[in-house]
């Protein structure tokens, strides 16, 4: 934060009574001329467009929905290694399933231990694809799973993760999950008989 947003931290933080009393400033609010004169600099103006600008071109599906489902698996990571008592940040656990990129100064130890998490997703999606599994056995699936391979206080966050990326499952991405060609399309059919049930 600059001095300058700290100092106005400072001064909107006070209690009101503690506060200068102050009016507006007529002049520059009737300087203001709609589509002619602006409150903003060219720079601030340039950098929020930037910000709020949405990339060009056109997304293939699945691309909102595969972004919130890695930020749940970031999340889910390190909060099961948190628990466990793993130091990495929440950044650095981002950094390190999103690029592969250990943080300094702390034990590879707790590096693998996150990449366990993920890997365990990537388990769990790969056996019900390859179990061939309808969509009524997901829920009873994963808590099966999840009771044989995680700890209780996990179960729940991840069961979450695990059915929102089966449901977020399709052609462009399954074989993240090591499933082959052949695993999906056999699963596919059985999935969406029972889609309609």
């Amino acid at each position: 934060m600059s001095d300058k947003a700290a100092n106005i931290q400072q001064l909107v933080s006070k209690p009101v009574i503690n506060r200068k009393i102050v009016g507006y400033n007529r002049d520059f609010l009737e300087s203001y001329r709609p589509n002619k004169s602006t409150y903003l600099s060219d720079d601030n103006r340039a950098r929020l467009h930037a910000l709020g600008a949405v990339p060009a071109g056109t997304q293939p599906a699945g691309t909102y929905a595969r972004k919130i489902l890695d930020r749940l698996l970031i999340d889910l990571s390190w909060n099961s290694s948190r628990l466990e008592g793993n130091t990495y940040t929440l950044l650095d656990t981002k950094h390190l399933i999103e690029f592969g990129k250990e943080a300094e100064g702390k034990n590879r130890i707790e590096a693998q231990m996150i990449l366990n998490h993920k890997e365990k997703l990537r388990e769990a999606i790969g056996t019900f694809v390859r179990g061939q599994h309808a969509r009524k056995e997901a829920l009873k699936f994963l808590d099966d799973w999840s009771a044989e391979n995680l700890p209780s206080k996990e179960r729940e966050e991840f069961i979450e993760v695990a059915e929102a990326e089966l449901l977020a499952l399709h052609e462009g991405n399954f074989a993240r999950y090591r499933i082959r060609p052949s695993e999906y399309e056999a699963w596919q059919k059985v999935w969406n008989r029972g889609r309609f049930n």
